[in-house]
């Protein structure tokens, strides 16, 4: 069974409207979603789950296809960006095709307005965790090209100001891209590359050079919380799109780790 219908089977016949259940309905090329009907006996809690997840799979493709339209063309690079994508979360082919079909819904003009899906994502998706997430993949779309153009820029902007999300967030996503794009010259000293190592782990953790190790201890909990996979996953994030957060857990970890050792920690 693909990806789509273990969650259809959830949430079939539960209300499930605005721009996103619209979205998901051109997409199949019918209305699974019934908006007065309630399915008897289906348990709210994991009903909300299933909309959550439902919410942030058609969300993620749509917006991806709107941001990389932003600069007025779709590059080959943002085409397979989101081909990787599907191939990381392991979608099947009848997945594949409903992603598709939403990167051109949202690469195309449309219907849909982008405040209405940011706005139900955010009301379906409760909790900036899985928002953040959410942000990354689209950070990823923008800069896939190596560079970031005005509009893709103020699409991101927006969609901070839209999921209530600061815009520091977004400042520390694409100053640790930036770092990880120039990275130390092949030709530097391993003095050189460290400083590197320590600069950018000071970015990923959204630390400032004179932080003291408590600093840095808090900010580790205060990433690992934001990004631990289970708690993801209890806010519905779905277990195909959970190598982002998985990832994003090991670099914070490598991260805390070096840190610890410049501030001579034992």
């Amino acid at each position: 069974m693909s990806w789509l219908g273990k969650i259809l089977g959830g949430v079939a016949g539960f209300s499930f409207g605005g721009p996103i259940g619209a979205l998901v309905g051109a997409a199949l090329g019918h209305q699974f979603f019934d908006k007065n009907a309630v399915t008897a006996g289906e348990n709210n809690a994991e009903a909300a789950v299933d909309h959550s997840k439902l919410a942030f799979f058609t969300a993620s493709f749509w917006v991806m296809g709107h941001i990389a339209k932003a600069d007025g063309r779709v590059t080959k690079n943002e085409v397979d960006l989101a081909k990787d994508l599907m191939h990381q979360w392991n979608l099947d082919s009848d997945d594949r095709k409903f992603a598709r079909t939403l990167f051109r819904q949202g690469r195309d003009d449309s219907n849909i307005a982008l405040d209405e899906v940011l706005d139900q994502l955010r009301r379906q998706c409760r909790g900036s965790s899985i928002l953040r997430v959410f942000l990354e993949i689209q950070v990823e779309t923008a800069v896939v090209d190596s560079e970031l153009h005005p509009g893709e820029y103020n699409v991101l902007r927006h969609i901070c100001q839209r999921l209530h999300l600061p815009e520091t967030e977004l400042q520390a996503m694409l100053n640790q891209r930036r770092r990880q794009e120039s990275g130390p010259d092949e030709s530097s000293d391993s003095s050189t590359a460290n400083a590197y190592a320590t600069d950018e782990a000071y970015t990923l953790l959204e630390l400032d050079k004179n932080c003291s190790l408590d600093d840095i201890k808090r900010a580790y909990r205060r990433m690992m919380n934001r990004y631990h996979p289970d708690k993801l996953a209890s806010k519905g994030l779905p277990e195909e799109m959970m190598r982002i957060a998985t990832e994003k857990t090991r670099q914070i970890k490598a991260a805390y780790e070096h840190l610890r050792q410049v501030h001579g920690a034992k």
